[in-house]
């Protein structure tokens, strides 16, 4: 496998085509303005985006993170739905800091949340569960209306 870091690749961002923010929500979309002689946005591929996959408690997510704007790192261990509370989405999948807005995936690759911030103490089976929290797309997409994608 090839181990070796890529060089990050920049773009300019267009807000006058498109800027939607939501502090409620913790997400930002913002239009990429045409790379020009950089490499083209759509090089990267596509996330599949599944507003209709609330998960439920036990199903498994992963987390792709680039925590503190550092090379990709991907948690596919220990990753469990701990609850659903709308808007919100807790986990146990362990996190760093600067991963917000870091994708979480369902076991079909599907994005199902946005990585929000660390989660509040949960109290599962009598016990004490540290969890993390995302922002369900299912949410989202209810905040963007006529300008969610597709």
């Amino acid at each position: 496998s090839d181990s070796q870091v890529s060089d990050a690749v920049r773009y300019e961002l267009d807000p006058d085509a498109l800027f939607k923010t939501s502090v409620a929500l913790d997400y930002t979309i913002v239009a990429v303005t045409p790379p020009g002689d950089r490499q083209p946005v759509e090089s990267w591929g596509v996330l599949r985006l599944n507003p209709h996959a609330d998960p439920v408690p036990t199903e498994h997510v992963v987390i792709i993170q680039h925590p503190n704007g550092g090379p990709k790192q991907i948690v596919l261990t220990a990753n469990a739905v701990l609850q659903v509370k709308r808007p919100y989405l807790h986990y146990s999948t362990d996190t760093m800091a600067g991963s917000s807005g870091s994708p979480v995936f369902n076991d079909m690759w599907q994005v199902i949340a946005l990585h929000h911030a660390v989660g509040p103490t949960l109290k599962l089976a009598g016990a004490s569960q540290y969890s993390n929290e995302g922002v369900l797309l299912s949410a989202i997409k209810s905040d963007l209306g006529s300008i969610w994608p597709g």
